[in-house]
């Protein structure tokens, strides 16, 4: 078909070329599939990088939010580490470092407390006893005012009058009054009365409304406000006294009880057996403590401003005689000088405890021992006395055997059991004093029942308002508690205090 060579390598050029060009066309086209693709794909990236980044805007959202969520649960766990400080400090609470008593300081009571009573229950119902004469009245042979019925029933009770053909029946009462005394000042020497120096108050009030208020502060332990609210209800508005006029009138009672209060000091430290012990109080929120002193006629209480203060030893520096305390470490200081008894009531509390909750044999015989031994303390023979002090030791010694053999391998075995009975062991002379001595009490009760008026004062006011007050209630209350002790009329004795020194003597 070509016979012409050029026609022929022209023609296969042509082919060759259009070859080339149709395989660049196929690459082209598949370039062009490949570049779509691709562009997809990017699109798709683009896509899935807009989702990433709008994912990334809302987690930095919720990064913000948990941040603040991050500061919040931190404030609060700080909040909650105060308060969990605050209750450790509470929980490591114990008689040295709060107003708690000082039988707190066993470990026991950090779970719950179980106090039991040393009173024995009898078998007796309560109220009347069967066979019992009574209490009843006697007819006043003066009355203020007489009323007569006519042919009316009488109530229940009464008296019969059989020569008369009555029946009496008298009812006494107490009639609430305001009184008005008034005093009138004239000057017939010439005084000019605008040139006296007077206070524009034109009234006061009597030792009968003074004694009345000392008596509700401090035998009814009535608050300020409801003691100018009682006296205002009674007397229909016609007193208005102030809690300021009360506060001032305890403070200024205390001032004419100086004579009875060295009365009282010389008393306690001239007796045979003086009680001694120590309660906490505080004083506008600050811990402070009252110590007290006492005998069966007489009570001293005085303020300080921590438990074993320095003020006991020199109180009772020249102090001789049987002094009744309970097992505090800094009050056995004073047997250098003083013969010092333990108070029983405290160890019957423990022994109860350990032999109830705890199941200790030794507890048991130990309080069997103790109780029989009181009961017949006035019958006791030498020898019976000192088969006690034996059999006393011989159950002291049994358990701190016990307890050594138990705490072979280092184990904290009923610790506090262990420390009562080293107590009894070391202070047998104390706890055992009352047997060979009949004058020594067998508990410290006569200053715990004191006490009984300064907690309830705390119980209805808290906390005393200054240190001043506090003085003022341990003066009144030694002059008070003394008075009920000696059969002393409460009211009579008041009254007479407010004029002048009241004197025992």
């Amino acid at each position: 078909m070509y016979n012409n060579p050029l026609s022929r390598a022209t023609y296969l050029e042509t082919k060759r070329l259009k070859d080339v060009n149709d395989i660049g066309k196929e690459i082209i086209k598949w370039k062009n599939v490949e570049i779509n693709k691709r562009n997809k794909a990017i699109a798709n990236l683009n896509n899935e990088l807009d989702d990433e980044r709008s994912k990334n805007e809302s987690i930095k959202e919720e990064n913000e939010i948990l941040k603040k969520r991050i500061q919040d649960l931190e404030e609060d766990n700080d909040r909650i580490r105060k308060e969990l400080d605050l209750k450790t400090i509470q929980i490591n609470k114990d008689s040295s470092n709060s107003n708690w008593s000082s039988s707190t300081n066993h470990p026991w009571v950090k779970t719950k407390k179980h106090i039991y009573s040393s009173r024995e229950k009898s078998n007796l119902k309560v109220g009347g006893q069967t066979n019992h004469e009574g209490h009843f009245g006697k007819l006043c042979l003066n009355p203020d005012e007489i009323i007569i019925h006519i042919n009316e029933q009488p109530p229940c009770n009464g008296i019969v009058d059989v020569l008369n053909n009555k029946v009496i029946q008298q009812i006494k009462e107490i009639e609430f009054k305001t009184k008005i005394i008034q005093h009138e000042y004239t000057f017939n020497d010439g005084t000019d009365v605008s040139r006296l120096a007077l206070l524009p108050n034109a009234f006061t009030y009597g030792d009968s409304v003074n004694s009345f208020i000392i008596l509700l502060c401090h035998e009814g332990y009535v608050s300020f406000n409801r003691i100018a609210s009682f006296i205002s209800e009674l007397t229909n508005s016609g007193l208005e006294i102030s809690e300021s006029y009360i506060s001032n009138l305890n403070l200024k009672f205390v001032n004419n009880l100086s004579t009875a209060i060295q009365q009282i000091q010389e008393d306690v430290k001239d007796t045979n057996v003086l009680h001694f012990d120590e309660t906490s109080v505080k004083v506008n929120g600050t811990q402070n403590a009252i110590q007290g002193y006492a005998n069966k006629n007489t009570t001293y209480l005085f303020a300080t401003k921590h438990k074993c203060d320095e003020t006991i030893f020199i109180f009772l520096n020249n102090y001789r005689n049987w002094l009744v305390v309970d097992y505090a470490p800094g009050y056995q200081k004073l047997e250098t000088h003083a013969k010092i008894a333990g108070c029983n009531a405290h160890i019957e509390r423990y022994l109860k405890l350990c032999a109830n909750d705890y199941q200790v044999s030794e507890a048991k015989q130990m309080l069997t021992l103790l109780t029989k031994a009181n009961r017949n303390k006035n019958l006791l023979q030498p020898k019976d006395i000192q088969s006690i002090k034996n059999q006393y030791n011989q159950i002291c010694d049994a358990y701190l055997d016990k307890y050594d053999k138990l705490n072979q391998n280092d184990q904290f075995y009923f610790h506090d059991v262990y420390l009562i009975f080293k107590r009894l062991k070391l202070k047998a002379h104390q706890h055992l004093a009352f047997l060979t001595n009949h004058e020594v009490p067998y508990t410290n009760n006569e200053i715990e029942r004191d006490f009984r008026h300064t907690k309830t004062k705390m119980k209805v006011s808290g906390t005393f308002r200054d240190w001043n007050h506090l003085v003022a209630f341990t003066v009144i209350r030694s002059f008070l508690q003394t008075c009920h002790k000696r059969k002393i009329n409460i009211w009579q004795a008041i009254n007479k205090t407010q004029t002048s020194q009241f004197s025992f003597y």
